[in-house]
């Protein structure tokens, strides 16, 4: 029975101390039959958990949103799920973009505005002295983010932009091959 292959809740239980454990009991609690574009999609979101995920850590909040995320792609290929998804996991390992003021001043976030991201800074205006800092994005993606489903094919881009730099300084040089 071929019960490893992906996208399958699978319960398993081992023994062990350390990182060396003896598994001996795997159950199939449920199985996501993905296809096409959904299985590239869950793909990806399970690299990033292997490469963005700290070894040994539990972190239960992560695989609500992995289930979550795979029972929606069962139903729909949706890039948006998948933005949604990035951004949750980039948030649980702190890099938090807020949408509703800049991290600085606490000022509301204007669409004109241009802001730059530094995970330990937060968000912040362009022109502040810590300008050379973080990754650039606009107000109008930031203010569009709180609505992910009407994001605009212009601000999908920008988004994906920002995303490929916000993991790649989370992942410090790893790779994402299912890209």
């Amino acid at each position: 029975r071929a019960l490893f292959e992906p996208m399958r809740l699978l319960e398993v239980r081992g023994r062990g101390r350390g990182e060396v454990f003896t598994l001996f009991d795997v159950d199939e609690i449920k199985r996501f039959p993905l296809k096409g574009a959904a299985l590239m999609q869950a793909t990806y979101a399970t690299e990033i958990i292997l490469r963005g995920s700290v070894v040994g850590q539990a972190e239960p909040e992560l695989f609500e949103l992995y289930q979550t995320l795979l029972i929606a792609l069962l139903s729909q290929v949706n890039t948006s799920l998948l933005n949604q998804f990035e951004l949750a996991f980039l948030d649980l390992h702190g890099q938090t973009l807020n949408l509703e003021c800049e991290d600085e001043a606490n000022q509301a976030i204007h669409p004109d505005n241009l802001y730059k991201f530094h995970p330990q800074l937060g968000l912040r205006l362009a022109s502040s002295p810590t300008k050379a800092l973080g990754i650039a994005i606009t107000g109008a993606l930031l203010c569009a983010l709180r609505q992910p489903d009407s994001l605009t094919p212009d601000l999908r881009v920008e988004l994906r932009h920002v995303l490929d730099q916000m993991l790649a300084q989370h992942l410090n040089g790893k790779t994402l091959f299912a890209r």
